[in-house]
């Protein structure tokens, strides 16, 4: 055969569906999308801006310092405010919302390597 076989693509509804099952923003923006007919662009926007500023303070409450990559909403050219989410609007969503992950396990992960639980137990007693 020579036909070469196309790099698959992701459609845009799963990595949305994926999207709103980690961040309750893009949940939200989608179910007021969905139920209310709201623009999905300006919300996912909105969003987006949420999950940076959020990265932002866990970053700072974390010691850590700030991301130096920050990634900038994409403004689609020719496109108005409407539904139609592109592929650079939703990276950047999808990095911001990696951002708040990783700043959020900064904060919430254990200073000891290891648990309490795991130490030798005396079992004599």
């Amino acid at each position: 055969m020579d036909h070469e076989e196309e790099p698959r693509r992701v459609s845009v509804p799963v990595i949305m569906d994926a999207l709103a099952m980690q961040s309750p923003r893009v949940r939200a923006a989608l179910h007021r999308h969905i139920n209310d007919g709201e623009p999905l662009v300006p919300m996912l926007r909105e969003a987006h801006r949420q999950l940076l500023q959020e990265a932002a303070q866990l970053m700072a409450v974390a010691g850590a310092a700030p991301f130096a990559d920050t990634p900038a909403w994409p403004e689609a050219e020719g496109e108005g405010e409407g539904d139609t989410v592109t592929e650079a609007q939703l990276l950047a969503l999808l990095a911001a919302a990696d951002r708040r992950e990783v700043a959020r396990s900064l904060v919430t992960r254990r200073s000891e390597k290891y648990s309490v639980s795991m130490l030798p137990r005396d079992r004599g007693r």
